[in-house]
């Protein structure tokens, strides 16, 4: 033990071979080579160089680069480690899986779950996921259990659809809508189409039926309703007129100037001008009008007058009186009145 009252410097080397205690600070300017252990406090050194194993049993402040120099040597600590920004060229953390994607947890510690695993080149996320900005996927996306969307969706790829397997969005199985659909181009339907509402509009110019015959109604119980087609037209104001069967007259009609009150129409009776008519009977409440020959092939029965011109018949001509014309008998004879006056010659 040598015992020194004040400060000592020693400008060359010091060499201890047996232990060495220092009572206050050792300041070394130079460098320091230790071949055994150095016991000590609170020591702040410039550069630390130790070729040999380093164990320190309390805390190691580093203000710059810590460096091991040897490849295959260990830097172990069985506390905190505590750095700031710290650049590795690799790290292997023991309670971490492979597969697993490496997340903060508690307190920013590293940590993984099995719920998000990635292999390369495939993300699966197990549970439920919010995402509260844009998702931008350039790939393909494939979902094995519900997406549920709480705003707003939007496809921008402008592909078009050809069948049931192209185009932007494409649904394998079918598709449940609560709201309205607005389809800014066409609309193919391959299978049957049925609606449920109660008014269906069609603001096409043109429309193309293939299906030759047109089921209008139901027959499953009377409901007083006509059937056949309401259309609009105007003649200096906005009117609707009607033509098809009239339920409560038993028979077919056409109404302009129509009034639809549920269904059941009444209006105007309509002229209509037809190339031939074929009736088994008819009864006409007005007068009628035929331009050209009217032929009859059975026995024809008028309760009033009629206006004509000649009037030919290969059978009997029955009535009250016949005036203002030339009736022509190829056959049978006059019969019905037992008095008449003739201006002319009466030729039989």
């Amino acid at each position: 033990t040598i015992g020194l009252p004040d400060d000592v410097t020693i400008g060359d080397a010091l060499t201890v071979t047996g232990n060495g205690t220092v009572g206050g600070t050792l300041g070394v300017t130079g460098a320091t080579t230790l071949s055994s252990t150095l016991s000590a406090g609170a020591t702040s050194v410039s550069t630390l160089d130790a070729s040999g194993l380093a164990s320190l049993d309390g805390g190691i402040d580093v203000d710059g680069a810590f460096t091991v120099a040897n490849t295959s040597g260990n830097v172990s600590t069985s506390g905190t480690l505590s750095a700031g920004e710290t650049t590795v060229s690799s790290a292997t953390v023991s309670d971490l899986t492979s597969g697993r994607v490496v997340l903060a947890g508690t307190a920013g510690a590293i940590e993984d779950s099995g719920n998000l695993t990635f292999n390369g080149s495939t993300l699966v996320v197990t549970g439920a996921q919010t995402i509260s900005t844009t998702l931008g996927v350039t790939g393909a996306t494939t979902l094995s259990s519900t997406l549920d969307v709480t705003g707003n969706t939007n496809f921008n790829s402008t592909t078009g659809s050809t069948s049931t397997s192209t185009g932007a969005v494409v649904v394998d199985g079918g598709m449940g809508v609560a709201e309205n659909i607005y389809a800014g181009g066409n609309i193919v339907i391959t299978g049957d189409l049925t609606v449920n509402g109660t008014t269906t509009t069609v603001e096409s110019t043109v429309t193309t039926i293939a299906d030759p015959v047109m089921t209008l109604g139901q027959n499953a119980s009377t409901d007083s309703k006509d059937r056949g087609i309401e259309f609009k037209y105007n003649d200096g104001s906005a009117k609707v007129g009607f033509f098809g069967y009239d339920q409560s007259a038993d028979g077919f009609t056409l109404l302009t100037s129509a009034t639809n009150t549920s269904e059941a129409f009444s209006g105007t009776a309509a002229p209509f001008t037809m190339g031939g008519l074929t009736a088994t009977t008819g009864a006409f409440s007005s007068n009628a009008t035929v331009g050209g020959t009217l032929g009859v092939t059975g026995a024809a029965t008028f309760s009033s007058t009629i206006d004509s011109g000649a009037i030919t018949s290969t059978g009997a001509v029955e009535g009250t009186s016949i005036t203002d014309g030339t009736a022509t008998l190829s056959s049978g004879a006059l019969s019905g009145a037992t008095t008449g006056a003739f201006s002319s010659n009466v030729t039989v």
